[in-house]
Order: C-alpha cells, then sequence, then structure tokens
C-alpha cells in the first residue's frame, strides 16, 4: 500500500522477518561450517580403524581363497 502509514507492530514484523531471513542465511553457512568440520575429525580418527578392519577383511579372503584352491591344485597333480 503506497503512501500508507504502517503501524508499529507492521513495521516490527517486517523488521523481524528480514532479520530472521539474515540469521537463516548466516545460521545455515555456519552450521554447514561446523558439520563439516566434525564429519572430517570424525573421518579422519576412524580411518585407522577402518584400515585395520579392511586389512582384516582382506587377509582373511585371501586365506580362504587359498586353502580353497590348494586342495584343487593338489587333486590335479
Amino acid at each position: 500500500m503506497p503512501g500508507s502509514v504502517q503501524s508499529p507492530h507492521q513495521l516490527e514484523d517486517q523488521v523481524l522477518h528480514r532479520v530472521m531471513q539474515r540469521v537463516d542465511l548466516v545460521l545455515e553457512r555456519r552450521l554447514l561450517e561446523a558439520v563439516s568440520q566434525l564429519v572430517l575429525t570424525h573421518t579422519q580418527a576412524l580411518a585407522p580403524r577402518l584400515r585395520e578392519e579392511i586389512e582384516l577383511v582382506v587377509r582373511e579372503s585371501v586365506s580362504q581363497a587359498i586353502a580353497h584352491e590348494l586342495p584343487l591344485s593338489t587333486a590335479g597333480d
């Protein structure tokens, strides 16, 4: 409404709305940064354990594959 006078309540609502939009943008960016850092920190902490688990699984898989192949190669001799 051009030229109309806003009530203090309407003006307060508009200002609050604009401020909240800005806060939302800043908050979203800051939360993204915080979560990214947290994920990176936890991933770095988990990396050694993950490597150990992967190595264990690979060793077991190779051992099982070799054990499965040995009887076949000796049977063909």
